[in-house]
C-alpha cells in the first residue's frame, strides 16, 4: 500500500495516531468516496483492507505525488446544509470531495494543545503532519480538478493554519442565524447528548481564552450547552485572521448550480499580521464580563 500511496487517492490515510505516530492505510476508490458521507471509523468494516505505516514513511511517500490538484475546504458550523454542498460538487465530475476526513479532527486537537505541556506533537512536527496530509488530499482522479475537503465542524478553527499554508486554497464558510440553527440543531433527537457530548472540549477552549473561572460542565443547562456551542462558534470565527466568504444557507433553501459550480471563486486570503491585533472575541468576553 506504501509504494502506491503517493499514485492514487485508492490508498487513503484513514486516521492518525499521534501516541505512537503511525498511519492507518486503508483500500478505497472513487465510488467509496462518493459513498461516504463520514470519512472516520464509519467507513471501516470487517471487509475493509489496511496496513499501518509509521508517518515518516508516509511523509516521504507523500512527497512523490506529482499532478496535485487544488485542496479547498467547506468549513461550517453543523447542521447547515454542508455535505448538501459537498454531494452537489460530486456532480460536476471533476471534483473529488472528502467529507470530515478523521486526520483533520486529530490536527485540530493537536493544534489545541499547541504549547501546553500535554502536547503530542511540536509546532514543527505539527507542521510537517500538516503538510503530508495537504499533499496527500491533494491527488485525484484522472477527471479531478480539484480536490474539496467538507471539515467537520469543530476543525473550523484550523482555517487559518490551513489556508495560510496554501496559496491556491479557497474556502467557504457556512451559517445559520441563531434562531434557525437552535431550531435546526434541536430537533434531532440525539442533540441534548451531541451537545454534552462536545461540551468538554468545548469548555476546555473557552478556559483558555479568559482568565475568568467557569461554571463545571455538570452544572450546566441544555440551554447552556447550546450557548457554549454559540460561543465557541464565534470564538473560532474571530481568530481566522483571514478574509472570508460567508454564506447564509437558510437564503439559499435551492442552492443555485452556478453558485456550485463557482463554489472555487469564493476565495479566502490568510492574513498573518492580523494575528498581532485584538479580534472581536476580546470584545465578546468584556460584554459577558469575562476578564480578557
Amino acid at each position: 500500500m506504501l509504494a502506491r500511496l503517493a499514485a492514487s487517492p485508492d490508498v487513503y490515510p484513514q486516521k492518525i495516531d499521534l501516541n505512537s505516530l503511525m498511519v492507518l492505510l486503508v483500500q478505497f476508490d472513487a465510488d467509496a468516496y462518493r459513498r461516504a458521507s463520514f470519512l472516520d471509523d464509519r467507513i471501516l468494516t470487517p471487509a475493509t483492507v489496511g496496513a499501518w505505516a509509521g508517518v515518516d514513511r508516509v511523509a516521504e511517500a507523500s512527497r512523490r505525488v506529482r499532478d496535485a490538484r487544488p485542496v479547498h475546504f467547506i468549513f461550517h458550523t453543523g447542521h447547515v446544509g454542508s455535505t448538501l454542498v459537498s454531494r452537489l460538487l460530486d456532480e460536476t465530475g471533476i471534483v473529488l470531495s472528502l467529507r470530515e476526513p478523521l486526520p483533520l479532527r486529530t490536527l485540530a486537537e493537536a493544534h489545541d494543545a499547541s504549547g501546553r505541556t500535554d502536547a503530542l506533537l511540536s509546532d514543527e512536527e505539527f507542521s510537517r503532519n500538516t503538510a503530508t496530509l495537504m499533499r496527500l488530499w491533494s491527488r485525484g482522479y484522472q477527471a479531478t480538478r480539484s480536490v474539496v475537503i467538507k471539515a467537520t465542524s469543530s476543525a473550523g478553527r484550523l482555517a487559518t493554519t490551513l489556508l495560510s499554508a496554501s496559496e491556491v486554497s479557497r474556502a467557504i464558510y457556512l451559517n445559520l442565524r441563531a434562531e434557525p440553527y437552535l431550531a435546526t440543531l434541536l430537533a434531532g433527537q440525539n442533540s441534548p447528548t451531541d451537545l454534552r457530548g462536545h461540551g468538554a472540549e468545548r469548555m476546555r477552549r473557552l478556559q483558555s481564552r479568559t482568565k475568568s473561572p467557569l461554571a463545571p460542565l455538570h452544572s450546566l443547562s441544555l440551554g447552556d450547552d447550546f450557548l457554549l456551542l454559540c460561543i465557541d462558534i464565534v470564538s473560532e470565527l474571530s481568530h481566522f485572521c483571514i478574509e472570508f466568504e460567508f454564506l447564509n444557507f437558510e437564503e439559499r433553501s435551492l442552492v443555485p448550480y452556478s453558485f456550485i459550480l463557482n463554489v472555487e471563486q469564493a476565495r479566502i486570503k490568510a492574513y498573518p499580521e492580523c494575528c498581532q491585533r485584538e479580534h472581536c472575541w476580546s470584545q465578546h468576553c468584556i460584554e459577558r464580563g469575562f476578564e480578557v
